[in-house]
């Protein structure tokens, strides 16, 4: 048995950029965080068949490799040869359509548990890239690298991408104080409404020209590069502002980013004493990020009445790993 996990993530700044329309044009750039909430995945070899047991969206029992419906356990169980007579159940502790990368978090963390169970130790980039390239390439869902690179490295890092393959990641090193303070400060609530990444990244050059979307993304990359400046300067308060600029510029792209509801929430949480904060992810639903900077829990409170679930994280400075590995008898 194998019990492999991958951390979430919170995007910074350049949130976007790492789209393959824009990163091949002009270079993405983004910072992310990891989060300490997982997904996780368990694997079991089956004493008894040597049928396939899937229990993820929903369980199903299959005969064959072609004959599971879900479709990224059976693309990754397919990529690394896998045979029949293995469970495979996957846990998440927040649910996908959060804008948190569930959905890539929990592709790493299964990526890791089959190298484990094949008795072999998968390094954080070969991780990355495999889950990189079944998302975008074999399963065509769109979306940049960022959710994959995070989960399989953790921490706080920089990413730098022109196509998919080409992706340089790097520790963005914080002063110990400006990382305790911006780890305190930044607050993240669940709306409780799911959204399709996929669907609204298309929804970008459906809805502009091609150079409009590019416009749009090079305003974000600026802001992008300003906010990294002023975390490597500790300027909080700087940093704070940026979040607010991306997210009036992202909501611009599309009429899918955002709602009636997601603005009114997103005003009451400033009225309320967040300083600044944003739409986690490609938008429409999912988590909203505030900075907060005083008043933490009068804070949450506020948005507790507003209806919204307060979910506290701290940094993961890890990325997937096993937790646990039991194999039977040679």
């Amino acid at each position: 048995m194998i019990v492999a996990r991958a951390p979430l993530r919170i995007p910074l700044a350049g949130g976007g950029t790492d789209l393959p329309f824009y990163a091949e044009q002009r270079g993405g750039h983004l910072v992310s965080v990891a989060i300490d909430r997982y997904a996780y995945v368990v694997l079991a070899a089956r004493a008894d068949s040597d049928d396939y047991l899937v229990c993820c969206d929903r369980v199903e029992r299959a005969d064959a490799l072609d004959h599971i419906e879900q479709s990224f356990v059976r693309e990754a169980m397919r990529y690394l040869r896998m045979p029949g007579g293995v469970a495979v159940h996957c846990l998440a502790e927040i649910e996908g359509g959060s804008g948190l990368g569930v959905s890539s978090s929990g592709l790493v963390a299964l990526l890791c548990a089959l190298h484990a169970f094949r008795r072999e130790r998968a390094a954080p980039v070969v991780l990355a890239q495999a889950a990189t390239f079944l998302e975008r390439e074999v399963l065509d869902q769109a979306g940049g690298v960022q959710d994959q690179y995070m989960a399989a490295y953790g921490g706080l890092r920089e990413i730098q991408n022109t196509t998919r393959a080409n992706v340089i990641i790097k520790p963005l090193r914080l002063e110990p104080e400006v990382i305790k303070a911006l780890e305190a400060n930044l607050m993240l609530f669940s709306t409780g409404v799911r959204r399709n990444s996929d669907a609204i990244v298309r929804s970008q050059l459906e809805q502009n020209s091609e150079a409009a979307v590019l416009e749009h993304y090079d305003k974000i990359k600026e802001v992008g590069l300003r906010a990294r400046e002023s975390l490597l300067a500790g300027d909080l308060a700087a940093f704070a502002q940026t979040l607010h600029q991306h997210w009036i510029l992202k909501r611009r792209i599309s009429d899918r980013m955002s709602s009636e509801l997601l603005d009114t929430l997103y005003q009451r949480g400033l009225e309320a004493g967040a300083i600044s904060g944003k739409v986690i992810g490609a938008g429409g639903g999912g988590c909203l990020l505030f900075y907060v900077d005083e008043g933490h829990e009068r804070f949450a409170t506020a948005m507790k009445r507003l209806g919204l679930r307060h979910v506290q994280f701290r940094f993961a400075w890890k990325g997937a790993e096993s937790l646990w590995t039991a194999f039977g008898p040679p």
